[in-house]
């Protein structure tokens, strides 16, 4: 039997409620690690160099995800002031594309990363010059933290900044959270305030959250395919590790975890779907899963 109005109401109210308060004690946790952060001397993520980056953009972010259509992309012609804004995230880092802004996660048990993580960027250093990296240590340790300031060249470091984002609740009945908290202004301005972004089991879904809250309109999204593997060859070892060892799974292009609901909602198209009620996203090949709801359109045609 369907709810009446009123037990639809109050359920909503109630959800908002509920999700205004998990927000709260989010954002007091991100609160607390930015000062801790601070009080070591490192350099924490504000919102303000976003804004300040895309002041001269156009109306649009490209989001750069590493899945297998994402093959060949740095040497696809295409004008970069069609792109906007571009996040990329992860093993992009391996690319010769320079991107203007690069998320990546680590921590301390997988030193192997945040070693290669800092040859590659750094053997790019001239082409990297201007990129901006938002790195997430997901850990209360620093020893992450004094690696990379010890490691990388000033020119690097000097635009990396330390994030604490804030992930999904990761429960049924939350599936359209991610929308939810960026069309409620309140919710909205919490975020803004506390210079986090938001986080659906992908880390691809932070360019959302970037680009709404800096509000861009357009959002176009490159590799973000919903299949295990990535844009480098199979027969790639180096770049298929995961730590130090091998990942079979990255190889295997099945449904990815964070595309399936047997693992956990909302997955990776349910925050897209939800999403593309406030933003205007098209997809730039047929084999990603998110063409399954959202327009084609190839970069070079846009």
């Amino acid at each position: 039997m369907a709810s009446s109005p009123y037990e639809s109401f109050f359920f909503n109210i109630t959800k908002s409620l509920v999700l205004f308060y998990w927000l709260s004690i989010k954002l007091a946790r991100v609160k607390y690690l930015q000062l801790l952060a601070r009080c070591h001397g490192f350099p924490v993520f504000d919102i303000s160099l976003l804004q300040k980056h895309h002041s001269l953009g156009s109306d649009r972010l490209t989001i750069l995800g590493s899945g297998p259509s994402a093959a060949g992309f740095s040497s696809r012609n295409i004008l970069r002031k069609k792109l906007g804004l571009t996040f990329s995230v992860g093993r992009w880092f391996f690319t010769e594309y320079p991107p203007d802004i690069l998320f990546v996660e680590f921590n301390s048990t997988s030193m192997f990363w945040v070693d290669m993580f800092i040859a590659e960027i750094s053997s790019r250093s001239n082409l990297l010059k201007n990129t901006i990296f938002l790195v997430e240590v997901t850990e209360a340790s620093f020893v992450v933290h004094h690696k990379l300031r010890s490691m990388l060249p000033q020119c690097l470091y000097s635009n990396l900044y330390f994030i604490t984002v804030i992930g999904s609740p990761g429960r049924s009945g939350y599936e359209h959270f991610f929308s939810w908290i960026h069309s409620h202004s309140l919710l909205k301005w919490l975020v803004l305030k506390s210079s986090t972004l938001l986080h659906c089991r992908s880390s691809v879904t932070i360019g959302l959250s970037i680009a709404s809250l800096l509000e861009i309109g357009r959002v176009s999204v490159v590799g973000v395919d919903g299949y295990s593997g990535y844009f480098a060859p199979s027969s790639n070892d180096r770049f298929h590790m995961s730590g130090n060892f091998d990942n079979t799974k990255n190889r295997s292009y099945e449904l990815h975890s964070t595309c399936n609901p047997l693992y956990g909602t909302p997955t990776v198209p349910q925050c897209f779907d939800s999403m593309s009620s406030l933003l205007d996203i098209t997809v730039d090949s047929s084999f990603s899963i998110l063409s399954t709801f959202l327009k084609v359109a190839p970069l070079e045609d846009l």
